[in-house]
């Protein structure tokens, strides 16, 4: 074999493994997509359906009283919506496949390449320096 064909052959590989990984990470992101949907809305529902800016009592109220009893359901809300984005970084599982396919992107563009968001490569014409 010449260096021609094992070098499409490895490129030919190389994409296809690509696509599997980005492929793979596709229903996780939709399950996390969901989950952070789901904690948007339900934050929504708990401001706007408690009205606790309307509400005249909460100025005589005290804030653990305010959060604990009166607006349980808002506050574990806000308290799920930190610890998803904060601690288990939701944010970045969400978009887990355009990372994985900027940085391939990155990795590639020396060798005149670069893929699209579903991991197909993409042959860019080479750049050639002109000496003056």
């Amino acid at each position: 074999m010449d260096d021609a064909t094992t070098a499409c052959e490895d490129l030919k590989f190389f994409e296809k493994r690509l696509t599997e990984v980005i492929n793979y990470m596709g229903p996780t992101c939709t399950r996390w997509r969901i989950s952070v949907a789901i904690v948007v809305v339900a934050v929504v529902i708990g401001v706007t359906g408690t009205k606790w800016m309307t509400n005249t009592e909460v100025e005589t109220m005290t804030l653990s009283h305010f959060l604990l009893t009166a607006h349980l359901d808002f506050t574990v809300c806000i308290v799920v919506a930190v610890l998803l984005f904060g601690v288990f970084g939701v944010h970045r599982r969400v978009v887990a496949p355009t990372i994985i396919a900027r940085r391939c992107r990155d990795a590639l563009s020396p060798f005149s390449l670069s893929c699209d968001h579903n991991g197909k490569l993409i042959v860019k014409p080479a750049i050639r320096n002109s000496a003056p």
